[in-house]
């Protein structure tokens, strides 16, 4: 591992936890969260990682589906409203005929297109952010 190029990736609680993570890890230079929910619901005593985006210094990218209730898209259209208000680096894709869980290996919401799609546009954000020089975190 080379500790200057960290990232963070993670598919529903784990999308929530990127959200987070990118807030309150400075170390991070890349996040990704897939159709993670809950991001504006603090647990027990912590914030809730919507609470937390003026602290995101790493470029986040966020994919989902506008056929997902949790987020819903227009949870993650709030989302990336703050984003952008805050002035962070971000990308938001919500892939049209999708619902939750839609880059599972099997069943009945995976779409091959939309997975690879998907895919591609996460190790490009990756490769972006983490193979090259960083872009300037506004923060």
């Amino acid at each position: 591992v080379e500790g200057s190029r960290l990232g963070i990736m993670g598919f529903c609680m784990g999308g929530r936890a990127s959200y987070q993570m990118a807030a309150l890890r400075s170390d991070l230079r890349a996040a990704v969260d897939l159709y993670g929910g809950d991001t504006r619901q603090g647990f027990g005593d912590g914030p809730a990682p919507f609470d937390l985006t003026a602290k995101i210094t790493c470029p986040i990218l966020i994919l989902d589906g506008d056929q997902d209730q949790h987020p819903s898209p227009d949870e993650v259209r709030l989302i990336a409203a703050e984003l952008e208000r805050h002035g962070k680096v971000h990308e938001v894709h919500i892939y049209p005929g999708v619902g939750h869980a839609f880059m599972s290996a099997q069943g009945p919401r995976r779409r091959a297109e939309v997975v690879d799609d998907a895919w591609e546009r996460l190790l490009g954000w990756f490769e972006r952010y983490l193979v090259h020089e960083p872009a300037l975190a506004r923060g």
